[in-house]
């Protein structure tokens, strides 16, 4: 895999992540309802972000607790 790849693969992981952590954040912390197009990007969302995260060979509890590290923090 060449280095701009990697970075472009990178990239996408971590767009990935911060719309998935909005999509948490509202439905867990807010008691939001995601619209139904809202619900298949999710789904969509977390496939890729899942085969990204492995191609860098990272487990998926890893990809787990990267999501909900700050969802389940205790605000300080």
């Amino acid at each position: 895999m060449s280095a701009s790849t990697s970075t472009d693969r990178i990239e996408q992981f971590f767009h990935h992540l911060a719309i998935l952590k909005d999509y948490a954040r509202r439905v867990i912390g807010g008691s939001d309802v995601l619209s139904t197009i809202e619900e298949d990007d999710r789904k969509h969302r977390i496939r890729q972000f899942l085969d990204i995260g492995l191609s860098f060979d990272l487990t998926e509890k890893e990809m787990v607790t990267i999501l909900f590290r700050e969802l389940f923090t205790a605000n300080r």
